[in-house]
Parts: structure tokens; sequence; C-alpha cells
């Protein structure tokens, strides 16, 4: 197997994939911006990325170290190379 092109490979998927997901960074973005919230009262914007991060197939674990408003995504590593 010819590894020499693995990397320019890698580089060109993940430059496709990081522009596919643009559109949707922009709007959350500018969704965050129309409705601003400060002094640890973000609760739209918190409910804006765990739904995205959800929807994108991530695990969500919501009110970690007992803040209500902090989250921590993760995904099963072996099931997102598959698809």
């Amino acid at each position: 197997m010819d590894h020499s092109n693995v990397g320019c490979e890698m580089k060109k998927k993940l430059s496709l994939m990081v522009d596919s997901l643009a559109g949707a960074a922009c709007a959350m973005s500018d969704d965050i911006f129309d409705n601003p919230e400060t002094g640890l009262a973000e609760y739209h914007a918190c409910g804006l990325l765990t739904s995205y991060l959800e929807s994108a197939g991530f695990a969500v674990e919501k009110g970690i170290y007992g803040l209500i408003l902090l989250f921590a995504p993760s995904m099963n590593v072996a099931r997102a190379v598959r698809q």
C-alpha cells in the first residue's frame, strides 16, 4: 500500500468536512448573537449547542460539576469512524 498520499487525502477529507459544517456554525453563531445572554444565564446558547451536538451523534452529559450550563460532549470513536 502506498502511504505517500495518505496525508494529502486526509487533509482533503477534513477540509471538506469542516466546510460542510460552516453553514450550521454560522447559523448558530448568528442565533447566539441575536439572543444575547450573560452572567451564567446562557440557557438559549447552551440548549442550541447541546441540541446540535446530540443531533450530530454526540452523547452530551449536561449539568456537570454541579453547573447547569456546563456540558461535556463525547463520541464513540469506533462508531464515528465506521460512518
